[in-house]
């Protein structure tokens, strides 16, 4: 297959799509590959449209980059992260043209995407938390909540929590799925969104979580109340659900999330706000970073540090008095 596109009339993006669907099939997750899809057909097909692979230049890449990021028409626009992720494909396609004899260097390798500025994370105040807290009436989609802001647990994480993933013995809970939200290209141009269980995204996402007693007392309670409801085999059943042995979309529980802000009286945030709250807190009562990226699954505690930045300064002065 590669011998035979050694010519000059292999395109970039049609390169692009061979690496996805040939190359690299069985090494990128699903939702990994929608995602490159979208990109090539929305983003980088328009812009290079039928330029040959061998042509590539990092002039070209630059200018794609600037364009991707200031262009006139908002619409057309891409975020920071976004663009990362397009280049971050890019450079390894063709990485991988280069290995194969398709080009002699990786044009990619001399672009250089800007840095944003961090933004400093919006998290809730004590008071706003213990009025969500207040407001819960014991709903099965309550526990999603308690799981975000008690233990920092992202929210496909939750919805793919099943029982046989709650270890009420030792107290713990294992994170060993995600439920992903895949956008899948139609033969229309359209999108349909699936959602699908997949394996964390990294090693360090895949992790044991120790319950504190009131994650411990809810988790319990709802175990009874399912077992009751469906019988005593349930551990293949999802926690969060209100169904049992059928998970919940993610926006049920961020819908039902805003119903108990709005009864709280407690100003709109997003759900994702719950985990940046417990690092927060974590951080603020001097738990180790070390130890809040363990719980949260970071890559590592420079992540931790670099995210949450704005609540580690107090560390840096309780460093250099300890010193004196």
């Amino acid at each position: 297959m590669i011998n035979a596109l050694k010519n000059k009339d292999l395109t970039f993006c049609k390169w692009l799509n061979l690496w996805i669907d040939e190359i690299s099939k069985g090494t990128l997750k699903n939702g990994t590959i929608n995602n490159y899809k979208i990109y090539i057909n929305k983003h980088i097909e328009p812009f290079f449209k039928d330029i040959v692979l061998e042509e590539l230049t990092a002039g070209m890449f630059n200018e794609f980059c600037n364009h991707k990021l200031l262009d006139v028409d908002v619409k057309s626009r891409v975020s920071e992260k976004t663009l990362r992720n397009i280049y971050s494909m890019i450079h390894k396609s063709l990485d991988k043209a280069v290995v194969e004899g398709l080009l002699k260097y990786n044009p990619s390798d001399y672009v250089s995407i800007p840095k944003g500025n961090i933004k400093v994370k919006d998290v809730m105040t004590i008071e706003e938390q213990k009025s969500v807290i207040e407001a819960l009436k014991g709903e099965t989609l309550d526990i999603g909540i308690l799981l975000a802001l008690d233990l920092g647990i992202r929210l496909g994480e939750i919805l793919a929590l099943r029982w046989k993933d709650i270890n009420f013995d030792r107290r713990e809970i294992y994170i060993r799925n995600n439920l992903d939200r895949n956008n899948v290209l139609q033969e229309n141009g359209k999108n349909k969104v699936e959602y699908v269980l997949s394996t964390p995204k990294t090693k360090k996402s895949k992790r044991k979580i120790p319950m504190n007693d009131n994650i411990f007392r809810y988790l319990k309670n709802e175990y009874n109340i399912q077992k009751n409801k469906y019988g005593n085999k349930i551990g293949n059943y999802f926690v969060v659900s209100v169904k049992g042995k059928e998970f919940t979309k993610p926006s049920v529980l961020t819908n039902y999330f805003k119903k108990v802000l709005k009864e709280a009286q407690v100003r709109n945030i997003t759900f994702h706000t719950t985990r940046h709250t417990f690092a927060t807190n974590a951080l603020n009562k001097g738990i180790s970073p070390k130890v809040v990226s363990e719980i949260l699954g970071h890559s590592s505690s420079v992540t931790t540090l670099d995210i949450y930045s704005h609540s580690t300064e107090w560390l840096k002065r309780k460093a250099i008095d300890s010193m004196m």
